[in-house]
């Protein structure tokens, strides 16, 4: 019978010498399974070149964690720098990191009526509906001061950020761009469109009709303005 001795002095046959061998290892390798290895917050957070972006989310997407101009780039050129697309939880390398249709730049994460790279170009917050906390929403604000809501602007393509984006020397909400007497700013206030020389549909110039938009209260009754839509998709994105 082969057997071998041991360190302590007495012999065992190979068999279960290879058995014991055997069940050391499985055990050795259940308990180095079990054990958790609590990694340091400070480890997850490490920002080694100060860029705002961690190291961790950096390496993820390629990107290199010790140069802090990559922050700035935009590598899907979807109108976020990598830092605000770390900060919205976007990708990226992905011009679209939802599959939803909608550029990131394009989406409207705080749900204040305006895109994400409108808001940037406002130097406004991107995840705040209220930036300055005035309890208007960024979308409602006239942040240029010529009478259009930052909204409004976007519905007529007008830059949000400039009084005078044709550079005519008439205010945008003093323009009347489809040529129907009322100016767009007017046109907003009674729920017109302001692209639509006939907004109801009712054969009526809107300058000439009392009731543009066919509610059965006259313009001159029009308290607020009524938005049609948003500036958060595809408007001033091109």
């Amino acid at each position: 019978m082969d057997t071998v001795r041991t360190d302590l002095g007495f012999d065992v046959r190979k068999q279960d010498c290879m058995r014991i061998s055997a069940l050391v290892t499985t055990t050795v390798l259940a308990v180095a399974a079990s054990t958790v290895v609590a990694v340091p917050a400070s480890a997850v957070s490490l920002d080694s070149d100060h860029d705002g972006m961690t190291n961790a989310w950096e390496l993820v997407h390629h990107l290199n964690p010790h140069q802090a101009a990559d922050a700035r780039t935009d590598l899907d050129h979807d109108g976020l720098t990598n830092l605000w697309e770390f900060r919205l939880g976007e990708d990226p390398r992905r011009v679209d990191t939802d599959h939803d249709g909608i550029p990131d730049g394009g989406e409207d994460n705080d749900h204040d009526g305006l895109g994400n790279r409108i808001e940037l170009v406002l130097k406004l917050s991107p995840t705040r509906s209220d930036t300055d906390g005035d309890r208007t929403p960024d979308g409602d604000e006239d942040t240029d001061g010529d009478h259009l809501t930052n909204v409004e602007e976007g519905q007529v393509r007008d830059d949000p950020a400039d009084a005078d984006t044709d550079n005519d020397t008439i205010a945008d909400g003093d323009e009347d761009n489809d040529g129907d007497g009322l100016r767009n700013s007017e046109e907003f206030r009674v729920g017109g469109n302001p692209t639509n020389a006939d907004s109801d549909h009712d054969g009526i110039h809107d300058g000439q009709d009392a009731d543009v938009d066919n509610d059965g209260v006259d313009n001159d009754h029009q308290g607020h303005r009524r938005h049609g839509g948003d500036a958060s998709k595809h408007d001033l994105e091109s």
